[in-house]
């Protein structure tokens, strides 16, 4: 080798050819992959040989360093470049072993790709900016398609944005969400003019969160453009085509005319948006493999709509075609791929060939109405009425069967005393006139105001008996509180001081029977063998019941009343305790024991100077005259 021109190399190390460069970067690659095989040590065999820590070995001494790690390389020609591309000191006597090692264990940036001096500008990306939108509608017809072989390689199918259609899909949009689309308009229209730009009729179908392609936005400017040079957007006509969703244009001339009801199918462009029917009809056969999935499925005992939710993470009711076919596979029904064709395109509504409705799927395989015969729209078939034919719920809380309207009345002066309720300050706002008559429904409202629960029954009496003398459903609400408010007191007391108070009733009958006179004398027999027993123990007898009334209600039920008597050595059979229920009970049977304890007042009297009755007592049978006499 000629030192002079290894010199005149190394002045000029830069300059490699791609031959040179490529035989170059496979030796060192060879290098780095028998280092990492066989775990070798590389720098610090180099190190030793350089005391002064210079970072440069002789060329001998890098010669030497290869042969004993076996790194040396297959031919001279090699070698001659590496030591020309590391003897960076203008010598060829030194080697450069530092970076010898670092382009070792990466052999990518031996070569570094060029870097100019001024480096061209970065990509200015403007915020705010949407990017071009494309439209992916499919404008082709869907009747010839391939639903079920459709790869990603192909279109996509989407038919959902259809701009032909935009209108009528609107149109539901705003009848399922109940949106007055005109007011949104108005904050943009201060001069009221009939029209706004185009880019504000976009942020306004925005902020209502109806997404349109820019392509649909753009069928529906053309169509409302207005005649004028500035080309606004007449949404006045706008309007009242959406509208007619809801009304229909001149019915205040035409007072006879009926607007049809809302029902679900005014909003099915809103939710679904099906397939085209395919060219090859095999609805019959179709319709015989859904019943035997009906079939399987009913003998199987298979709960279907589970399967299905095991790939619908999201609960949205769809799950890709793949998912599809494979749970129908797990029904081990065969059938023809020109028949699971047409079932996948019977239940695709998203306007592509990717997604299935499960759930339409199971209901007709395994639904309510192949269960029951009834169907689920059945529970909500009142859901569509008019609203002037209201929902008639046939749900009652109070089930009372009165005997009349004084039977009504009486109950429920028994709970106005007892809760201290004034009913009239329950009905008074509803008549803001004071006229005394309110509608039938008010008056319920207030009695639940009130928390007075009557049934439909006792609702009927009290709205008969005290009705209005005016068109339609209205009673007179005054009248109704002078009688109930008769258990406090009387309207004009003041006039007429001879007016009994304590007349008024509140015991009531619901459908109780009346004592018989035989029935009668056996309650009139127990009634004075408790007097006896009282007058002979001195006892209080309304201290042992109340004892068991802890909220003062003066009744208790026969059980207690049985047990009481007990106590005080008169026992009662149940035929006995039932009597006394029937004279002395409430509508639920239980005693009023003041009552009883009223009829059996004579041994709770004292008489001064009373004869011996016979009572045993602690005390002596000593009377005290008053004269100043004592007799024994």
């Amino acid at each position: 080798m000629d030192p002079s021109a290894t010199i005149q190399n190394v002045k000029a190390q830069a300059l490699f050819t791609d031959e040179e460069k490529d035989l170059m970067l496979d030796a060192i690659t060879r290098m780095n992959e028998k280092i990492k095989a066989e775990r070798i040590l590389l720098k610090p065999g180099f190190m030793d040989f350089d005391r002064s820590q210079q970072l440069h070995i002789t060329q001998h001494q890098f010669l030497r360093v290869l042969k004993q790690l076996g790194l040396m390389p297959a031919n001279q020609a090699v070698y001659d470049l590496i030591i020309r591309k590391y003897c960076n000191r203008g010598t060829a006597a030194e080697v450069n072993y530092w970076k010898f090692c670092m382009d070792l264990d990466k052999p990518s940036d031996i070569f570094p790709a060029y870097v100019p001096k001024i480096p061209p500008p970065a990509p200015k990306w403007n915020q705010g900016v949407h990017p071009t939108q494309y439209s992916p509608f499919f404008a082709s017809a869907t009747n010839e398609l391939d639903v079920i072989n459709n790869r990603w390689q192909q279109p996509r199918i989407e038919i959902s944005n259809d701009p032909a259609d935009v209108e009528d899909r609107l149109r539901s949009m705003v009848v399922m969400k109940r949106v007055r689309i005109e007011q949104f308009f108005i904050d943009f229209d201060k001069l009221r003019k009939g029209h706004v730009t185009k880019k504000q009729f976009y942020s306004i179908l925005s902020q209502l969160n109806f997404n349109f392609t820019q392509e649909e936005y753009d069928a529906l400017a053309a169509k409302y453009e207005t005649n004028d040079p500035e080309k606004f957007f007449n949404y006045v006509a706008f309007s009242a085509s959406i509208n007619k969703a809801f009304t229909l244009p001149g019915i205040d001339k035409a007072p006879n005319t009926r607007v049809p009801a809302v029902t679900q199918n005014d909003t099915l462009l809103a939710r679904r948006k099906y397939l085209q029917t395919s060219v090859n009809d095999n609805s019959d056969a179709m319709e015989a493999v859904l019943d035997e999935y009906r079939r399987a499925v009913q003998i199987r005992r298979i709960h279907l709509k589970p399967t299905f939710q095991d790939f619908d993470r999201t609960k949205n009711g769809h799950v890709t075609k793949l998912q599809f076919l494979r749970v129908l596979d797990l029904l081990r029904i065969s059938a023809s791929e020109a028949v699971l064709q047409e079932l996948c395109r019977k239940y695709m509504d998203k306007g592509n060939v990717d997604e299935v409705n499960y759930v339409d799927f199971c209901e007709d395989i395994d639904g309510a109405t192949q269960l029951y015969g009834v169907g689920q729209e059945h529970n909500h078939s009142f859901d569509y009425y008019p609203k002037t034919r209201p929902r008639v719920s046939k749900a009652e809380v109070v089930r009372n069967m009165p005997e009349d309207v004084d039977d009504v009345c009486a109950r429920i002066r028994r709970e106005c005393s007892q809760k201290r309720i004034r009913i009239g300050e329950f009905f008074r706002d509803f008549d803001k006139l004071r006229s005394g008559y309110i509608t039938n429904a008010q008056f319920r409202i207030g009695l639940n105001l009130g928390k007075l629960q009557i049934s439909n029954d006792e609702f009927k009496l009290l709205t008969t008996h005290f009705k209005a003398p005016k068109e339609g459903e209205h009673m007179c609400w005054k009248a109704f509180c002078d009688h109930i408010d008769e258990v406090f007191t009387k309207k004009e007391l003041e006039k007429s001081v001879d007016i009994s108070l304590t007349d008024t009733r509140t015991a009531t009958m619901y459908n109780r029977r009346q004592a018989t006179p035989e029935e009668c004398a056996v309650v009139q027999d127990i009634v004075n063998r408790f007097v006896e027993v009282v007058r002979k123990s001195r006892l209080n007898a309304k201290s042992f019941f109340q004892d068991f009334d802890l909220h003062n209600h003066f009744k208790v039920s026969p059980k207690i009343f049985r047990q009481v008597l007990t106590t005080h050595g008169l026992p009662l059979t149940e035929q006995e305790v039932e009597l006394v229920s029937l004279v002395y009970g409430n509508e639920n049977y239980e005693i009023e024991y003041t009552k009883f304890l009223a009829d059996c007042s004579e041994p709770l009297t004292y008489i001064i100077n009373a004869p011996y009755s016979g009572a045993k007592s602690t005390y002596r049978a000593q009377y005290t005259d008053f004269d100043g006499d004592k007799a024994m």
